[in-house]
């Protein structure tokens, strides 16, 4: 073995049988330092061990088949206390938002359908404010009145005046929405039988009506074998 000075580096070869197994003292012969020297050691290769025979998996038979089948029919262990209140509130927290679920989509749906009772309802108020949504309302089949005013108990009645022939309209004019509103100028028009327009006479009354009254109105006109037509002008 080679021996190295721990002061000096120097370096002497020695006998393995000279320093033996448990070491010895030594010193140096160029400083005289000494110390304690130890053997080497050497490093072996463990021996291999004899590997276990490992039992190979038992053959699958009618009984072992059997076996298994009776084992998983048997029921598990039984559930914990804290697994059971863990279940418990699992259920309990499943059924508070299916519920919860249940009460917003009904309040929504409750909510659509007021809102659409009310626009059906209050329609003719909805019109006047929003006269676009008038055709919304007629492709659905309901009639709004965007102005307001409607005509009723129209009539027509001839008549004599000395020698000519008069023809009297009249009707009422009924205001049916929620504010006062001025009546516009009224047009008589007389047609020929293929609906051919000869005459017409404008009635420009220009007075206010309150909310859900009348005011008459009549139209005298001399003109013979003509039929007559109410229109809002």
């Amino acid at each position: 073995m080679i021996l190295t000075c721990t002061s000096c580096s120097t370096r002497y070869y020695a006998d393995d049988a000279a320093i033996g197994p448990s070491g010895r003292t030594v010193r140096c012969a160029a400083c005289g330092f000494s110390w304690f020297a130890e053997p080497h050691l050497e490093l072996r290769e463990p021996e291999p061990r004899a590997e276990a025979a490992v039992p190979g998996p038992e053959p699958l038979t009618r009984e072992r088949v059997e076996r298994l089948r009776k084992a998983a029919q048997q029921p598990g262990p039984a559930p914990s206390a804290a697994a059971k209140f863990r279940a418990q509130q699992a259920e309990r927290m499943r059924r508070d938002r299916t519920r919860a679920a249940v009460a917003v989509w009904g309040a929504t749906g409750a909510a659509l359908a007021a809102s659409a009772t009310g626009m059906v309802v209050f329609r003719q108020d909805v019109a006047e404010l929003w006269p676009r949504s008038a055709s919304a309302f007629a492709a659905l089949g309901l009639d709004v009145n965007v102005y307001g005013l409607e005509f009723y108990n129209l009539g027509v009645q001839r008549s004599m005046e000395g020698d000519t022939q008069v023809l009297m309209v009249s009707g009422e004019v009924r205001n049916i929405g929620r504010d006062s509103k001025t009546i516009p100028p009224v047009r008589v028009s007389l047609r020929d039988a293929q609906s051919h327009e000869i005459f017409q006479l404008v009635n420009a009354v220009a007075e206010h009506l309150d909310p859900a009254t009348a005011m008459p109105s009549a139209q005298a006109t001399p003109i013979e074998g003509l039929a007559p037509r109410f229109t809002n002008g």
